[in-house]
């Protein structure tokens, strides 16, 4: 009893989609982090991100999609990185409105210089509120000269 070439062929094929699915959903499954292993290092890491001002560069640590996982499991698959640092981790939520606020001034003091306004007023509310969160080279100039 012969089997058609092109049935044998199908067969190979229906074969090869199965080990690859199998194998993928198997790699899935067990790759994943429990709730409560997620829930430790969403909140140690969490707490060590605001130690360190909770500035961008930790995204480049390599614990930080560690975290990134462990947030997707407990807030879900669509979470990104800035979700998880600055929306979902409280301790960070404070110091990312504060270097939005501080972006923003040193932007207006930007926005003065380049249209001629004098930047002593602007620069002077950047230093007492902003100074060491973030730089601002329109502020470092106009007090070095």
């Amino acid at each position: 009893m012969e089997l058609p070439i092109k049935i044998i062929v199908v067969l190979i094929i229906v074969a090869l989609v199965l080990v690859i699915l199998s194998s993928f959903l198997l790699g899935q499954t067990g790759a994943q982090i429990t709730k409560a292993e997620a829930e430790r290092i969403f909140t140690s890491q969490c707490q060590i991100y605001s130690q360190n001002n909770c500035e961008w560069d930790v995204t480049r640590n390599s614990d930080f999609s560690k975290y990134v996982e462990a947030c997707r499991v407990l807030y879900g698959p669509e979470r990104d990185s800035f979700s998880c640092l600055y929306v979902l981790c409280n301790a960070c939520k404070d110091t990312q409105n504060f270097q939005i606020k501080c972006a923003g001034i040193c932007s207006a003091c930007k926005g003065n210089n380049e249209i001629g306004i004098s930047t002593e007023t602007c620069c002077a509310e950047f230093t007492a509120q902003c100074s060491g969160v973030i730089e601002c080279s329109v502020c470092t100039v106009s007090y070095s000269e």
